[in-house]
């Protein structure tokens, strides 16, 4: 382990490396965690990304910031990519597993097949990230053909994990990150402002739960042009053709708005006011909040708590509902 001290020269570095306007910082800090992962290994990286997240990043997801890391590992002992991959802790939303994977598959012989690796990687009984994570490292295997890839997730039998693996799928087809990195889209696929309606293009284009991942994995650019406005964002979503593609893409959203207030659910209350008249959404809103807190941490369960006991007496039992599922 570096000195305390150094990570923090290390944090302060990587701040003031971003910090610059041309960059865009979700990517830059992912960046920067690859240099010190390749250079320090698991647990400095990790260090950093918390000193991060503490005093720089706060605004921002930790997940794709901490592709940066599984980069960094997997650049610094390629061979040991399987131990590295699965002694990710899930922090992050397996953001270093995503990392690992990402290169891994991008430096398979042409000869092998992702899809025979990855079934045997993640288990009998893979999880959502696992899973997800396929679907990221698929659209680099094959060199950015979207049906290409989503025909690989098909080998997953059971519909759920297809569609995990879908999501994956769509989340890099609609952000761009690792199609930019390994030379599958130009520069320009990161201006997500010019490119939304194309994104809206490429989802209605597909149909029943193809459709449904990809208005879920669409808020992650839409978001960022609506510049984090709860109503647009939200508004947006009621856009979506069809009634699942709305439900996926509303409870993405939130989730990704609770995120970006820290987990501080009464900040991120304002969100389910944005319309007042639908009781539906606001139900749906309050179970959104309360369960992402929780996914951050079963530590937040006392916050979670007293938020339930603060919101009207008709939402209360359905949020308490979500407080039991995880104890």
């Amino acid at each position: 382990m570096v000195p305390r001290q150094d990570v923090v020269a290390l944090t302060k570095k990587a701040s003031e490396r971003c910090a610059k306007p041309q960059h865009n910082k979700e990517q830059c800090y992912a960046r920067e965690l690859e240099k010190v992962a390749f250079a320090y290994g698991r647990d400095d990286a990790i260090a950093v990304l918390n000193s991060l997240r503490a005093n720089y990043a706060t605004e921002y997801e930790c997940h794709f910031i901490a592709h940066g890391i599984g980069w960094g590992l997997y650049k610094r002992d390629p061979a040991r990519w399987r131990e590295q991959a699965l002694a990710d802790s899930g922090d992050c939303n397996y953001g270093i597993f995503h990392g690992i994977m990402e290169y891994y598959a991008a430096e398979l012989p042409k000869e092998e097949r992702l899809t025979d690796n990855i079934i045997s990687i993640c288990g009998q009984k893979p999880t959502a990230d696992c899973l997800h994570s396929i679907g990221h490292v698929l659209m680099v295997m094959e060199n950015g053909d979207t049906n290409k890839a989503l025909t690989d997730c098909d080998s997953y039998v059971d519909g759920l994990q297809r569609s995990r693996c879908y999501s994956g799928v769509f989340m890099e087809v609609l952000t761009g990150y690792m199609l930019v990195e390994h030379k599958l889209a130009p520069q320009s696929y990161l201006d997500w402002d010019a490119k939304m309606g194309e994104f809206g293009s490429i989802c209605r284009s597909y149909s029943l739960d193809r459709a449904a991942m990809c208005w879920q994995e669409i808020i992650h650019p839409a978001i960022v042009v609506f510049e984090y406005d709860a109503k647009k964002v939200i508004s947006f979503c009621k856009n979506a053709p069809f009634h699942q593609a709305q439900e996926n893409c509303i409870g993405h959203a939130i989730g990704i708005l609770t995120v970006h207030r820290n987990f501080n659910l009464e900040e991120a209350r304002d969100v389910c006011a944005v319309f007042p008249q639908d009781r539906d959404f606001i139900r749906r809103c309050y179970i959104t909040l309360v369960g992402t807190q929780l996914e951050e941490g079963i530590e937040y369960r006392h916050k979670s708590v007293e938020f339930c006991n603060s919101i009207e007496a008709q939402y209360q039992s359905d949020c308490f509902g979500v407080i039991n599922t995880f104890l």
